[in-house]
């Protein structure tokens, strides 16, 4: 009886993996969606650095682009070079990022498209939530799963956009939702200028 709860235990907790050592993992809808990434401590990946408030790069070199939302550019192409010229808030979303995930191991959700046209990853992002100290459960932000929704507190905070690429869809009401709350507010991309 015990070797058999320990087994069940052991197969609950233990990620799928594949012959070629390879760790495959999709969740909720889409959950037959396959990425092959080397194999995690349950789905958590280190990230080695932020590249900008909506883009990072993991410890293996795969860059992940976060689905459901666009935050301001720091650079901007002329001609065949990239000039440092940032948009309003992107230092501050790109910081805001960087304080939430860069050297810590997160957790990557995909949905039903796993990859964009640059080959980047598309995930939604998810930290531990010990990094905000005493944060309380709202359901939308922070979860009842002890994580802060990277992807939902850059948008609460006024940082980001929305931007729903279908079929990637799955949280858009729910950034919708903070979307509205951030302007109503007028916090971040949506606070008043004075001219």
């Amino acid at each position: 009886m015990i070797t058999a709860l320990f087994l069940v235990l052991f197969l609950i907790s233990t990620p799928l993996s594949h012959a070629s050592g390879k760790f495959y993992y999709g969740t909720g809808e889409g959950a037959g969606v396959k990425v092959s990434l080397p194999l995690g401590e349950q789905n958590s990946f280190r990230v080695r650095h932020v590249v900008d408030g909506d883009t990072i790069e993991l410890e293996n070199g795969e860059k992940v682009r976060y689905i459901g939302i666009d935050a301001p550019e720091e650079r901007k192409r002329v001609g065949e070079a990239w000039l440092y010229d940032p948009e309003p808030h992107a230092l501050e979303a790109a910081q805001e990022n960087r304080a939430l995930v860069e050297g810590k191991k997160v957790r990557l959700e995909f949905d039903q498209k796993t990859r964009d046209r640059y080959g980047r990853l598309l995930a939604y992002v998810y930290a531990p939530i010990a990094l905000l100290g005493n944060a309380s459960y709202d359901g939308e932000v922070i979860l009842d799963s002890h994580e802060i929704f990277v992807n939902a507190l850059l948008l609460q905070k006024g940082l980001v956009r929305p931007l729903p690429v279908p079929p990637n869809v799955r949280y858009a009401d729910r950034f919708h939702k903070l979307v509205l709350k951030a302007q109503k507010e007028k916090i971040g991309l949506w606070e008043e200028r004075k001219e």
